[in-house]
């Protein structure tokens, strides 16, 4: 866990719902991962709702964070000695967090069945973060005939909301940006360009953007150089934050000049 991103994190209160958002391919999944894994080495247990990537999916992206080794080498077996005893060291930690990590890739991705789940989760322990990926693929089972996408994003977005108030966690909700951000000079994401922006601006306390400007411009410079936009925050002032990208092993570190 980077210095910079620690501290932001410590800004996190319970009860707060937190909107990581970012366009595809920018880590905003690594990011939230990292704030499992700092939050699971506290002692405080984690649930992890993916309703897009498998079980061993995730265990593939924590393997290769902690681990330091491509993703791409872990999945052919094509590994140095050096690696194979780097990615044993990394499935030992991860293996001794694993009674505080509950990663859950059930199909079911209704606002209804994510509060049941979390309620059996609290009964047996205190959870300390919740991350949900992603916003646009959650429904809700109550949706009222004629309902546009706003009301039902809106209501999705309350109900996390209530989850987080009423369960005493910080929930991180991972979303989509809109396309319409890709079609300005200026790409850093706005608040304005969350889906829907209205009914999820709404109900967070906190909404988080990442950027990476070679993202959209490879002859950028250095290439891996992050921004993690901090736009809206109930308890304090809006800030930029800088960290790096490694995209090959899959984690972000503080920025260095």
């Amino acid at each position: 866990m980077t210095q910079n991103l620690n501290r932001i994190i410590k800004k996190w209160q319970r009860k707060d719902l937190v909107i990581l958002a970012a366009r595809p391919a920018m880590g905003k999944t690594v990011l939230a991962l990292s704030c499992a894994l700092n939050v699971a080495k506290s002692g405080e247990s984690v649930a992890i709702f993916s309703f897009e990537m498998s079980k061993d999916e995730f265990m593939l992206r924590l393997l290769s964070m902690k681990s330091g080794v491509n993703s791409r080498s872990i999945k052919n077996g094509t590994l140095t000695l050096e690696e194979q005893e780097k990615l044993s060291q990394a499935a030992r930690t991860i293996e001794a967090l694993s009674s505080t990590i509950a990663l859950d890739d059930a199909k079911d991705n209704s606002v209804e069945n994510l509060r049941s789940k979390l309620s059996k989760y609290t009964a047996e322990k205190d959870l300390g973060l919740v991350i949900v990926d992603y916003l646009q693929l959650i429904n809700t089972s109550n949706a009222k005939k004629g309902q546009t996408r706003e009301q039902e994003m809106f209501e999705i977005s309350c109900g996390l909301k209530s989850m987080a108030h009423d369960f005493n966690i910080p929930i991180i909700l991972l979303s989509q940006l809109t396309k319409i951000v890709e079609k300005r000079k200026d790409r850093r994401p706005k608040l304005i360009d969350l889906l829907v922006f209205g009914a999820v601006e709404q109900a967070a306390d906190i909404v988080m953007f990442l950027y990476r400007e070679n993202y959209y411009n490879l002859e950028f410079k250095p290439e891996g150089k992050s921004e993690l936009i901090i736009a809206k925050n109930r308890h304090g002032p809006t800030e930029t934050t800088f960290l790096t990208f490694d995209s090959i092993n899959t984690l972000f570190r503080d920025f260095q000049d």
